[in-house]
This record gives C-alpha cells, sequence and structure tokens, in this order.
C-alpha cells in the first residue's frame, strides 16, 4: 500500500536494499485504493461524491496524484485532495487506505493489487524474505458494500496471498 500510493515500485526498492546489504525481515501486505479519474468534470464530481465514503476521522488518508505529465502531487488527507479534484491535470489518484488485497476492482475504483502481485513475483524470484504480513486494518471503517463478515474477510486474504505465492 504504501509503496503503492507513492507510485514506487516494491522490487526497485528490494533491489536497491540488496545492493546495500539491508536484509529485510518482513514485507507487509496491503493495498490501497487507486482511482482513475474521469476526463469529464461532471464524472469527477461523482467520483468525489463515491470517494467521500472513504473519508473517515479514524485513519489518516494520503492521496498521491499522478498528473498527466507524470509528476506527483501529494496531499497530506482525503479532505485536502476532494476539492482538487476538478484539475485538468490530474490523471489518478492512489489514497493510502488499506483495502483487502483479494480485491482488485469494486465499485468505480480499483485497488493497487497489481503491486502486490509484482512484488510476489519478485520475492519467489530472489527470496528476499519468507516473513509476510498482512495488513488490512480497516475492516471496521469499510464502505458497507465492501464489508464481509470478518472471518470470511480473513481468511479471503489469507488464500489470496497463499494462492499468489504458489
Amino acid at each position: 500500500c504504501h509503496a503503492a500510493v507513492s507510485y514506487e515500485e516494491p522490487e526497485t526498492i528490494l533491489t536497491r536494499f540488496e545492493e546495500l546489504g539491508i536484509k529485510v525481515g518482513k514485507v507487509q501486505i496491503s493495498s490501497a485504493v487507486k482511482v482513475d479519474l474521469a476526463d469529464d468534470l461532471s464524472k469527477r464530481v461523482d467520483q468525489a461524491v463515491a470517494i467521500s465514503d472513504f473519508d473517515e476521522p479514524v485513519y489518516l488518508h494520503q492521496v498521491v496524484q499522478q498528473n498527466r505529465d507524470g509528476t506527483l502531487t501529494s496531499f497530506p488527507d482525503l479532505p485536502k485532495a476532494l476539492p482538487k479534484i476538478g484539475n485538468p491535470g490530474a490523471q489518478e489518484w492512489r489514497i493510502h487506505f488499506h483495502v483487502p488485497v483479494f480485491v482488485d476492482q469494486f465499485d468505480r475504483f480499483g485497488s493497487t493489487q497489481d503491486t502486490i502481485v509484482k512484488t510476489f513475483d519478485f520475492l519467489k524470484l530472489r527470496g528476499v524474505t519468507d516473513h509476510l504480513e498482512i495488513e488490512t486494518y480497516t475492516w471496521d471503517v469499510l464502505p458497507e458494500n465492501l464489508k464481509l463478515p470478518i472471518g470470511e474477510s480473513i481468511e479471503r486474504e489469507y488464500e489470496w496471498v497463499i494462492h499468489g505465492l504458489n
């Protein structure tokens, strides 16, 4: 989640650690919200309304915006980003909100699950660490349409991770 929100590639980070002789004790597996911003301003307004479901007061939800020119713009929390959603130069938002790792697409948004898959490929190839930790802790603040019974959600997290590593 954290690397993906910052538009960093975990394999680049882990390779650099190897080059510097830094050992990795564990890798946390988590996924963030990814929003492909619509070209049409009225659709962006609709996206802002839907994204506001993720604005809850318990956690900070940093937003990193990828602009059409490839630059990045950071916002310290979702409420600071929402008024800027109409910026025509903005292309995509990644929001620090730990969504279930087994979800790649939900409602009108995606997740950064693809970054996890690339990380799994790297871990299988390089054997950096065998210690993985699934970090989804926002079950109680997820929008209603993403909530499942907690036992079922955790089971699906583990099944998805185990399948991805095999």
